[in-house]
């Protein structure tokens, strides 16, 4: 996984990210 920067709004972009992969 490339380094992203965990923040409160990237937070939801991961999340969802992991959810659809």
């Amino acid at each position: 996984m490339k380094c992203i920067k965990l923040s409160k709004s990237n937070k939801r972009t991961v999340y969802a990210f992991l959810k659809f992969v």
